[in-house]
């Protein structure tokens, strides 16, 4: 398990979560940072792969509840019902 403390920005939150992900042995684990992009949605998108729906399962939820832990704000989520993709967002 990654030790998680309040995430100082943005960035570190992303890093935060692509080690999370990478603990549960996610796959081709991507960090984008859309910065400077005048109109993304976020600061940072983490994108990973993984091989069933039960790994989904568990990277999803190591990364939600390790955040929530620390996160000021409850991270909402997309995804869960058909487990092809999984989007958490930490608006």
């Amino acid at each position: 398990m990654i030790k998680i403390t309040k995430p100082r920005s943005s960035r570190s939150l992303a890093i935060t979560i692509a080690k999370i992900a990478q603990s549960k042995l996610a796959t081709d684990i991507l960090i984008m940072d859309l910065r400077k992009i005048e109109s993304a949605p976020a600061d940072f998108f983490v994108i990973c792969s993984t091989n069933n729906p039960s790994q989904s399962k568990a990277v999803f939820d190591e990364i939600y509840y390790s955040t929530k832990k620390v996160q000021t704000t409850i991270p909402r989520y997309e995804g869960l019902d058909t487990m092809d993709w999984i989007v958490i967002d930490f608006f």
